[in-house]
């Protein structure tokens, strides 16, 4: 008699390649973020978050960046921000976060 038919399915877990080389340059009226590109196979996306000195934790600033550089344009003067950018595969899966580099407005 055969045997019972069984299915096995193969799950992506593994997160792409953390973007490297975070650099931010202030300008009269945002801050350039760029980074370099992340090459994995199954790339889709950018995520780049952002905290200020008085807070503790990052929160998304933008989604579905599909370049390598990111104009924020949302901020208070005289204060100091951080941000740092992860990648995300065509899964869902992000990296951990990049380098964090941070800059007084």
């Amino acid at each position: 008699a055969p045997s019972p038919i069984i299915r096995v399915g193969i799950t992506d877990i593994y997160s792409p390649d953390v973007p490297a080389n975070l650099v931010c340059f202030k300008a009269p009226d945002h801050m350039l973020l760029t980074w370099k590109r992340v090459e994995d196979k199954d790339f889709s996306h950018y995520r780049v978050y952002r905290r200020t000195e008085r807070r503790d934790e990052f929160r998304l600033i933008a989604d579905k960046i599909t370049t390598n550089q990111y104009k924020d344009k949302k901020f208070r003067r005289n204060m100091l921000y951080l941000y740092t950018v992860t990648s995300v595969d065509n899964k869902g899966n992000e990296s951990e976060y990049s380098n964090i580099v941070k800059e007084k407005f």
